[in-house]
């Protein structure tokens, strides 16, 4: 499935979680702060994806974790 992320931005996550841009890349790359549930389910939801595994997959190609 193709990365439905790429047109959306860190801010544009940043603005459905309520975060700062420096809060997701923690979240997500840095792992300093954990990602809740209800994080993922919010994101899940704005962003209309079938799967929690796809919609992480995608995040991580967005923040180009390895």
């Amino acid at each position: 499935m193709e990365n439905k992320l790429t047109d959306r931005s860190v801010t544009d996550i940043a603005n459905i979680l309520g975060l700062s841009r420096q809060a997701v890349y923690n979240k997500f790359v840095h792992h300093s702060a954990p990602i809740t549930v209800k994080e993922l389910a919010i994101l899940k939801d704005k962003l209309d994806y079938p799967t929690y595994d796809l919609l992480i997959e995608d995040i991580k190609k967005l923040l180009k974790v390895r």
